[in-house]
C-alpha cells in the first residue's frame, strides 16, 4: 500500500451550474487604514430558480452564546493578578537558582505539563542549551538511569535540539537490546515510552524502545491497580501528540451580489482581515493583505472542487483527495494567520517561504485531515458529505475498512517523524511559529481522540473543554 507523497499546492478550476466567482485586485496601497484597498468579487447568479441547498444535519452547539456571556470568574481582580505576577517572579528564580540538571528538568517539565512554560522561555532555552552543551562536550560516559536520560532527551529534542538517538546505547546490552531490568522501573519506561514520540525516519533504537516500553507497560497497567490510571493514560495518546494546556479588502458593496445566507459570512470576513491587516500594518509596517487574500481563494477553491466532486458523484482517488484536501483542512489558513500574529520582524524571505506552504504547514495539515477522516468519515458520509481518506482508499485498493484506519494511523505516525526532523531543519521560521504548527497537529489528535469531538460533542470533549475553560484550577 503506497505512503502518501508530498503534495504540492495548485490552483483548482471549478464551475458550479450558474455560478461564476472572479477576484480582481485593487490599486491603491496607501489608504489600507480606511479599507481604500479593494478586492472586487463579481458574482452573477440567477436567482429565479428555488436553489435546493442539502442539510449538513449538524446536532445543535451545546455552548449557547447566552451561557457563555454569562461565565464570569473572580480571577480577574487586581489582587490575583499581583499575586500571579509574584508567582511568576519567584518561578523565575527558581529556575536561575544553581540545580542539578535532573531537578531543572523536572522543574521544566511541570511547567510545560501545566501550559505556562510560555512565560519563561528565555530561561528555559537556556538552561537547556547549557545541558545540551555540557553533555556535548563530556567526555566520560554518558552512563544515566533510564528516568534521566529520557528525559533529558525528550525535552531537548522537543526544543528543536540536535539529539541523537545514540543517547540510549548506554541502556543496552552486548546484543543490542534494552536491557531487562529496565522493565521493572516503571517511572522510566513512562518517560522513554514519551521520549519514542519525538523519533524521525529511520531511527530504530527510537522504534524498538517504543515497542519495548508498550509491552512492559500493558503488562503492568494489568498487574499493578496503582499505576493503570497513568500508565492508561499515557497508552492511549503521547504527551507529545496532547495539547499541553488542555487578505482580504474585498468590495463591500459587492455584499449585495451574494446570496442571503452568503452576506453576513462575507462582511464578518471582510471586517476581520482588514482590521488585521492594518494592526500589522501599523506594529510591523508591511501590508499582508496579498498574502491573506491568496489563502483564503486557495481555502474556496478547494472548497468548491469539493461541491463539484460531491453534485456529480465523483470519488477522486487518494492522491487527487489529498491534493485538494490538504488545503480544504483550512490548516494554512489558521497557520497563515498565526505567522503574522507572532512573527516580529516579519522577513521577507520567510513570507516567500509561508507562500508555497511550506513542509512544517504541510505536516501539519496531513495530521490534520487525516486524524479528522478517521475520527467524522462515518458521520459525514451519512450527511451527504464527499469521501474521505478511507473510503477513497476502499475505492482505489479493495482493501477493508479495518486495514485502512490501520493504515491511516500509520500514515499519521509518519508525519510525525517528519515533523519531528523537520524542527531541526534549517528554516526562516522561528520556534514560536513552529511550535504553532506543532500545536495544531496536537490539537486535531486531542480532539478527535474519541470520536468527532467537534461535531458530535460527546461527553470526554465536553468534560475536556469545561475542565480546561470552566472550572478553575482549586488554589488550596
Amino acid at each position: 500500500m503506497q505512503i502518501l507523497r508530498p503534495i504540492s499546492v495548485c490552483s483548482f478550476k471549478t464551475e458550479l451550474p450558474k455560478m461564476e466567482i472572479c477576484f480582481a485586485l485593487g490599486t491603491t496601497t496607501d489608504s489600507l487604514a480606511s479599507n481604500a484597498k479593494q478586492y472586487r468579487i463579481l458574482a452573477s447568479t440567477s436567482y429565479n430558480q428555488t436553489v435546493i441547498r442539502r442539510s449538513g444535519k449538524y446536532t445543535p452547539p451545546i455552548w449557547e452564546f447566552d451561557y457563555i456571556q454569562s461565565l464570569n470568574s473572580e480571577y480577574t481582580e487586581e489582587r490575583y493578578k499581583t499575586r500571579a505576577s509574584e508567582m511568576k517572579m519567584q518561578v523565575k528564580m527558581m529556575l536561575d537558582e544553581t540545580m542539578e540538571p535532573l531537578d531543572q528538568l523536572e522543574l521544566i517539565d511541570n511547567l510545560e505539563r501545566l501550559g505556562i512554560s510560555y512565560h519563561f522561555e528565555d530561561e528555559i532555552e537556556q538552561i537547556l542549551a547549557f545541558i545540551n552543551r555540557k553533555y556535548s562536550k563530556s567526555k566520560e560516559p554518558k552512563i544515566k538511569d533510564l528516568y534521566a536520560t529520557a528525559l533529558e532527551f525528550r525535552l531537548l529534542r522537543q526544543h528543536g535540539f540536535n539529539v541523537s538517538q545514540e543517547r540510549f546505547d548506554c541502556l543496552k546490552n552486548e546484543k543490542g537490546d534494552f536491557k531487562p531490568r529496565l522493565c521493572n522501573d516503571t517511572k522510566g519506561l513512562l518517560q522513554l515510552y514519551e521520549a519514542s514520540f519525538l523519533s524521525i525516519e529511520g531511527e530504530s533504537t527510537l522504534e524498538m524502545a517504543r515497542e519495548f516500553t508498550i509491552k512492559h507497560l500493558e503488562d503492568k497497567s494489568v498487574d499493578d491497580i496503582h499505576c493503570d490510571p497513568l500508565v492508561h493514560h499515557a497508552l492511549e495518546i503521547p504527551l507529545h501528540w496532547t495539547i499541553p494546556r488542555a487578505e482580504a479588502g474585498w468590495d463591500v458593496s459587492a455584499i449585495e451580489q451574494l446570496p442571503d445566507y452568503m452576506q453576513i459570512f462575507y462582511l464578518a470576513l471582510n471586517n476581520f482581515i482588514n482590521e488585521m491587516a492594518y494592526d500589522v500594518l501599523r506594529e510591523k509596517g508591511i501590508v499582508i493583505i496579498p498574502y491573506l487574500r491568496k489563502v483564503w481563494t486557495d481555502l474556496c477553491k478547494a472548497y468548491l472542487q469539493e461541491a463539484k466532486w460531491c453534485f456529480t458523484g465523483y470519488t477522486p482517488t487518494m492522491e487527487e483527495h489529498m491534493e485538494n484536501a490538504l488545503i480544504s483542512i483550512s490548516a494554512h489558513v489558521i497557520l497563515s494567520h498565526s505567522f503574522f500574529s507572532v512573527t516580529n520582524p516579519i522577513e521577507k524571505e520567510a513570507i516567500q517561504c509561508l507562500e508555497k506552504y511550506p513542509d512544517i504547514v504541510r505536516w501539519s495539515a496531513t495530521i490534520l485531515r487525516l486524524a479528522d477522516d478517521l475520527a467524522t468519515s462515518s458521520d459525514e458520509l451519512e450527511r451527504g458529505d464527499v469521501p474521505k481518506s478511507i473510503q477513497c482508499y476502499m475505492n482505489e485498493t479493495g482493501a477493508s475498512e479495518d486495514e485502512l484506519r490501520k493504515h491511516i494511523r500509520f500514515l499519521i505516525c509518519e508525519t510525525w517523524k517528519k515533523i519531528n526532523k523537520g524542527r531541526d531543519a534549517n528554516c526562516p521560521f522561528s520556534q514560536t511559529f513552529i511550535e504553532i504548527a506543532v500545536n495544531l497537529a496536537r490539537m486535531v489528535q486531542y480532539m478527535y481522540q474519541y470520536g468527532d469531538g467537534h461535531g458530535i460533542q460527546n461527553h470526554e470533549t465536553k468534560d475536556r473543554i469545561l475542565a480546561l475553560l470552566f472550572e478553575p484550577i482549586p488554589l488550596n
